[in-house]
């Protein structure tokens, strides 16, 4: 039931929702204006553009990084000189494009540049960013290089070392040998001394052999120590990098006085920042490219908005409402039905008596008051053939109808006029009886005299009147008031239909 009388509450209240709707279409159209007059204005509006490119400390090689002093060496020293070589430019202007941003518990350095053009940005951030992390990594990749080129050599020297031991153990072994020939071919009878000397020089080449052949020995296990710490210095690898970037943001648009500020804190040396509540207010942008400054989304969103507070209003309008304004929450409320509905009257009847039935016979509202007189006879009937067929020898009194409501002007002298009016049409004859002793305006209507006691007729065929039903008139008491009704209806049911 709450459901339904909250629908009928909105289609009651579509003025309201209406003009609230309108007023959001108008909040609308004039958001819309001014996002059109700032696009017009940002046309004009010289921009730059800002990259930010984000590196987080890599924890497999994480040792001596210093995040605060990082983001110091990324803006002076080698590292600009380094980027005007790779972009071209000056070190000092590409130092003061640039911006650094540190954050401890994340561990993480984003740089951001300033330039012309969104490829330039992006160049020459991504540039500063390489950069450091290439400095960062110099000392261990230098310290790498170096075991590498000693291992390197130690291999080299221990090479060239057996290589000469081979060649002179060559040497000394072709003598053996040459001395052995010699022995083999000499007689031995009456050379005795020629072939001990030989063998003494023999014995001494032996010796030598020996000695050599144990030297190339240590040399080849230096040789093979050395290959050794080569090999594991080789498989160890370059050292990683100490920082990885972690993300390279699409490039953002800044105004010239962003831009200036920028150059001017990089100049001073002032744009390395530790927090992001450091941040200059507005810094990384300054042309606000919501979806809220186009027109056609805040014209859309002030006609929604209007739509849906016109019917905000109209249910809170509802919910606070306790009045029953129509036929179905009259019949729901009430238990009984309603037999008939008067349309409201036009402003202009409303400023004098005026018994629309009468004067207007054929308007809308005299045709109601017709149905509504319908109902009664149907009812009166159905309550006349009960009567007969309960005691046919009593007659038939005549049928009284009470107009009431439950506050003043809601209409209920007017209802009675016409009532009366449309009930004479049908040839009835009427008498209205002034029952609000204290505010009587029913002569007003009909024309009828305004003297207590008395039946007058009135302006329309058919009807009389009855304005007051004490002498006292509206200085009576209620009490008797109560009582002289009563009787005078008891006294005219006999004489009037």
């Amino acid at each position: 039931m709450e459901t339904i009388r909250y629908l009928r509450q909105l289609r009651r209240h579509w003025k309201l929702i209406l003009v609230v709707s309108l007023l959001g279409l108008g909040v609308g159209l004039l958001a819309a204006n001014r996002a059109s007059e700032r696009t017009s204005d940002q046309a004009d509006v010289v921009v730059y553009y800002d990259v930010r490119h984000t590196l987080l400390v890599n924890e497999a090689n994480s040792a001596g990084v210093n995040l605060s002093q990082a983001a110091f060496f990324a803006t002076i020293g080698q590292i600009p000189q380094a980027v005007a070589d790779r972009v071209g430019g000056e070190p000092v202007s590409l130092a003061a494009s640039v911006q650094t941003l540190t954050n401890a518990s994340l561990r993480t350095i984003v740089l951001s540049a300033v330039a012309d053009t969104p490829e330039a940005a992006t160049e020459v951030t991504n540039a500063f960013a390489e950069e450091l992390v290439e400095f960062l990594q110099g000392d261990q990749l230098a310290l790498y290089l170096d075991s590498l080129a000693t291992a390197n050599t130690a291999v080299m020297t221990a090479s060239a070392d057996i290589v000469a031991a081979d060649k002179i153990l060559e040497t000394t072994r072709a003598d053996a040998d040459s001395i052995e020939i010699e022995l083999d071919t000499i007689e031995i009878a009456g050379q005795e001394a020629l072939v001990a000397e030989l063998t003494a020089q023999l014995a001494a080449l032996q010796g030598e052999i020996d000695d050599q052949e144990g030297a190339r020995t240590a040399m080849q296990a230096r040789l093979d120590l050395a290959i050794m710490s080569e090999d594991e210095v080789v498989a160890q690898g370059p050292p990683a990098p100490s920082m990885l970037t972690l993300d390279v943001s699409v490039p953002s648009v800044v105004t010239k006085r962003e831009r200036d500020r920028r150059l001017a804190a990089g100049r001073e040396g002032t744009a390395n920042y530790s927090q992001l509540s450091d941040l200059p207010s507005g810094s990384g942008g300054g042309i606000s490219s919501s979806l809220f400054d186009s027109p056609k989304a805040l014209l859309l969103a002030g006609i929604l908005g209007g739509v849906l507070t016109g019917f905000a209003l109209a249910l809170a309008w509802a919910r606070l409402d306790h009045r029953i304004l129509d036929k179905e929450e009259a019949e729901e409320y009430f238990g009984l039905p309603v037999i008939a509905e008067i349309p409201k009257i036009r402003r202009r009847f409303r400023k004098k008596p005026v018994i629309i039935s009468h004067t207007e016979p054929m308007s809308q509202i005299a045709e109601a008051y017709r149905s509504l007189r319908s109902s009664l006879m149907y009812v009166r009937d159905l309550g006349e053939e009960e009567h007969a067929s309960g005691d046919p020898a009593e007659g038939q009194p005549a049928t009284v109808i009470l107009i009431t409501s439950p506050g003043a002007a809601e209409g209920k002298t007017s209802t009675v006029a016409n009532l009366a009016t449309v009930l004479a049409e049908e040839g009835y004859t009427v008498l209205t009886i002034n029952c609000d002793f204290r505010r009587p305006r029913l002569a007003f209507f009909m024309g009828g005299e305004n003297e207590p006691r008395r039946v007058s007729a009135t302006d329309v065929d058919g009807v009389s009147l009855i304005n007051h039903v004490t002498a006292d008139g509206a200085d009576a008491r209620p009490s008797e008031a109560l009582r002289e009704q009563k009787r005078v209806i008891d006294s005219a049911r006999d004489r009037f239909d």
